[in-house]
Order: C-alpha cells, then structure tokens, then sequence
C-alpha cells in the first residue's frame, strides 16, 4: 500500500526507515512496531477523545481468550449480509477491522487493508495464528495481511483510495461518528461502496439488548447463552466478576435514525438496509454508495 498520506494535513509522506515524516506540517509516525502508527493526539479538539480513550483502554485490557465457538457464531451471524452484497474486488478498506474477520467474506483477488487504534492487532493475529484449532476454521489467519495503527477520524490515505470501505462494530466506539463517516467517504472511489454495521435501536424488532434495566439485561444473557452456551455464559459471568471494568466500552448507541443522517450528512447514497435475524435482531447492516462524478 503506497498511498498513505498525513493523517493531519493530507500532505505526502516521507519514509525516512525508522518513521514517515510528513512533508506538509512535518509531524513524523512511528513504524517501530512493524507497522505505520498514524495515531494522533487530538483529532479535533473533541471533548469526547478523553472518554473515548478511558473505553479503548477498557476494551484492551478485557480482552477474551480464544473462543473458536464464539466466532463461529459471529460469522455465521452475518453470513446472511455479505451474501447480499455486490461483487467485492478492488481495494478494501477494514475501518476498526483489527485482525480481519471480515477476510471470511474476500475473495482471493480483494487487496486488504485493517486500520485500527489497538496496538496489540498483530500481536493478538499471531496469537491466533498458532491455535491450530481456530486456524482449521479460520485458515487466513495464517496469511499475511496489511495492517496499519490509527484512528477512522483522521484516516492515513489520500482521496479516492478505496473501492471498498467495511465499517463493522466500529461506528460506536469513535470519538467523532460524523468526523469518521466523512472520512471514509473522502477515501472512497466515485461508484464505491460502503458497508456499515452496528447494533442500533429502532428496528423492527425492538432494541434487543440495547433496552437499559431487566429487560436489556435478560436479553443480554439470552444473547450469550445462545451464542456461547451454559458455559460459555458463565465464563463471561466469571470473567465480569472478577474484572474492574464494569462500564460500557462503546461511546454511543445509534438509532437507525442517527446512522441514516450519518450516512447522508457523508454525502453518501443508501442502497439497501439489512436487520439481521434472531439473535442478532438489534444489528442493522446499511450499504451505500459514493456517486459518480
């Protein structure tokens, strides 16, 4: 991938071997742990960056063992969504897409690319690489991807980059969900596409596990019994007990309304909206469209 560009101004970057340094404004990104660290430390001024800080460090530090049942269901979850998809060729951009789940989905041809602010992708990729059990389901984890460090806000490329823009269970946990919208529409090809997935209210089903008190909280549980099973729900249950991390790691929870305005206010075109079936009834897939010019 040759096209990075200055997450701060957009201007060429430099490769000067332990770092890339901006021609424009000079600020200079690490590559020290293998892979291009575009992390920066204001993204706008946002009062919301501390909070969103205070749940990424949250979510790293919880983080789960290796579950090959768990993410059998999740693939399975939302097999449905991405065999409704048009043909996917071209560059692909996994927006918050960590080690590449979404590579279940790719034909052999897409050149992937993962952004995402946790340091520990690669390290965790490894990981999974070495599990002989998750490999047999899950064989691209042993092949080599293209990972790069930073924030949907402030996205290190240069305009019309990508044909192909994933942004799953990601929108909920930026700092600024316009601010990140609005790049990954600026990144996109006239005539591309982007698929948006997150757990939102307003469906035709209710809100599923997003309603607050019992009623959310039983479908919480029913959620991971289903998913995980008995034992798996008391892990989970064991594994909470035992954690100081009780808050929620997400910064937000959309509506269909929200994520609709996102879309639009991106300048984007909808093309389908997907609500996912029991019992993931609270996820809504929407896929749009950047037009042509």
């Amino acid at each position: 991938m040759s096209d990075y560009a200055c997450p701060k101004c957009q201007r060429a970057l430099r490769d000067d071997t332990t770092c890339l340094t901006c021609d424009g404004c000079g600020t200079r990104f690490s590559t020290a742990l293998g892979f291009p660290d575009f992390r920066i430390e204001n993204l706008q001024g946002d009062v919301l960056l501390h909070e969103w800080a205070k749940s990424q460090a949250s979510y790293e530090r919880s983080e789960e063992p290796i579950d090959v049942a768990a993410a059998l269901a999740n693939i399975n979850g939302c097999r449905e969504v991405y065999l409704r998809l048009p043909p996917i060729s071209g560059r692909f951009l996994d927006v918050g897409g960590g080690y590449g789940l979404v590579r279940h989905f790719l034909p052999p041809n897409v050149e992937y690319l993962s952004i995402d602010p946790w340091t520990g992708t690669m390290h965790q990729a490894h990981k999974l690489s070495q599990d002989s059990d998750y490999v047999r389901h899950f064989p691209y984890m042993n092949e080599p991807f293209a990972f790069v460090c930073g924030f949907a806000e402030r996205l290190p490329f240069g305009p019309q980059t990508f044909d192909w823009v994933h942004m799953r269970s990601v929108i909920d946990h930026v700092a600024d969900p316009q601010m990140a919208m609005n790049e990954s529409a600026r990144v996109m090809r006239p005539g591309s596409y982007l698929l948006l997935g997150v757990a939102a209210t307003g469906g035709p089903s209710g809100s599923g596990t997003l309603e607050k008190g019992w009623r959310g909280l039983l479908a919480k549980v029913r959620f991971k019994l289903h998913q995980n099973g008995v034992r798996g729900l008391l892990q989970a249950i064991k594994r909470r007990l035992h954690s100081r991390e009780f808050g929620d790691h997400h910064t937000w929870h959309p509506s269909i309304v929200d994520l609709r305005q996102l879309v639009s206010l991106a300048g984007l075109n909808i093309v389908w909206e997907h609500w996912t079936q029991p019992p993931y009834e609270f996820v809504v897939y929407i896929l749009s469209q950047k037009g042509r010019v």
